[in-house]
């Protein structure tokens, strides 16, 4: 009987060890995959923030992109209403040029 006390108590001192070391394997994979979850928390972190810094370039060029083409459309009505108002200049000029070639005639007969 005691043999077989001794033959259990020697199982469950093997079990034991055996639990044991199973535990630390497991502590060791779990520091392990802590590890590398901090890795990629700072990693996505930095990319998260390079890309915050990508849409606010974005933005910021859209901006000037839509000041500079207000400014061409600006420019643009402005040189219509000149374009306009040379054109009106012209047709006056030629008028006013039919009318010295009218009175050069008439001077002339």
């Amino acid at each position: 009987r005691i043999k077989l006390i001794n033959n259990r108590q020697e199982e469950f001192e093997k079990q034991i060890k055996a639990t044991k070391q199973e535990q630390n394997h497991f502590q060791h994979e779990k520091h392990a995959w802590d590890t590398q979850r901090e890795q990629l928390s700072m990693q996505f972190e930095d990319h998260h923030g390079h890309l915050i810094q990508q849409q606010q370039t974005i933005l910021k060029s859209q901006f000037i992109i839509q000041e500079k083409q207000a400014q061409l459309d600006e420019d643009r009505q402005c040189l219509q209403t000149k374009a306009e108002y040379l054109e009106q200049m012209n047709a006056e000029l030629e008028i006013l040029q039919d009318q010295l070639n009218n009175e050069a005639t008439n001077a002339s007969s």
